[in-house]
C-alpha cells in the first residue's frame, strides 16, 4: 500500500502500471484494505474526507479536464 501512502488517491491504471492486476485490487476492496469511493478510484480506507477530495477524484477521472469554480467570478458586491 506503499502506492496509496505515496499518492492519495489512484486509478486502476496506475496499480496495473505497478504490476497490480484488477483481480487482486478488487480482492484488496473486498478486504477493506482498499477503499472505493467512486468509480475507478482508489484509496487508504482511513483516508481523511477533505473538501479537496471531490476535486481530486475529478482530476483523476478526467485528467486533462477543465474545473469551473464560479464562485470565484462573481461580480455582484
Amino acid at each position: 500500500m506503499d502506492l496509496l501512502t505515496a499518492r492519495a488517491m489512484l486509478r486502476i491504471r496506475d496499480f496495473v502500471a505497478e504490476g497490480i492486476g484488477p483481480e487482486t485490487l478488487a480482492c484488496l476492496v473486498r478486504e477493506d484494505a482498499v477503499a472505493r469511493p467512486a468509480r475507478g478510484l482508489y484509496q487508504l480506507p482511513d483516508a481523511q474526507v477533505e473538501a479537496e477530495r471531490t476535486l481530486a477524484e475529478a482530476a483523476a477521472l478526467v485528467p486533462k479536464g477543465i474545473v469551473w469554480l464560479e464562485s470565484g467570478f462573481n461580480t455582484t458586491s
